[in-house]
């Protein structure tokens, strides 16, 4: 599990990363990584090949980045609560074969600040 330190080393310093938050959407309205898209476990996990996850969520995520796709994306930072939810969506984002994929931890230990929706 990556630090928070380590997120934001990550965060500031490559635009190519991109960050996902699997919690539920009202965890996310109440404070959320600047930058992290929602994309909720039971959602992620739903998904059973890489290219219909990345077609209907990564692609769209990367694009808006400025990406062409999420195949050009540096790497994969998951979060949740506390990062057991992260730690389920790493395994399986790894499983459908996106690299590097990294578990974030949880906002719990996030210093750095939120946003909030609204």
């Amino acid at each position: 599990m990556l630090t928070p330190e380590q997120v934001k080393q990550y965060l500031d310093n490559d635009d190519k990363v991109l960050l996902l938050d699997v919690r539920e959407p009202a965890e996310f309205a109440q404070g959320h990584i600047e930058g992290a898209a929602l994309v909720p476990l039971a959602y992620l996990l739903s998904f059973t090949s890489a290219s219909d996850l990345g077609e209907e969520v990564l692609d769209p995520l990367a694009k808006e980045k400025g990406m062409g796709d999420a195949t050009e994306a540096s790497a994969y930072l998951v979060y949740c609560h506390s990062g057991v939810r992260a730690e389920t969506a790493a395994l399986h984002l790894r499983g459908l074969g996106f690299e590097p994929v990294y578990n974030a931890g949880g906002i719990v230990q996030w210093p750095y600040g939120l946003v909030t929706a609204g």
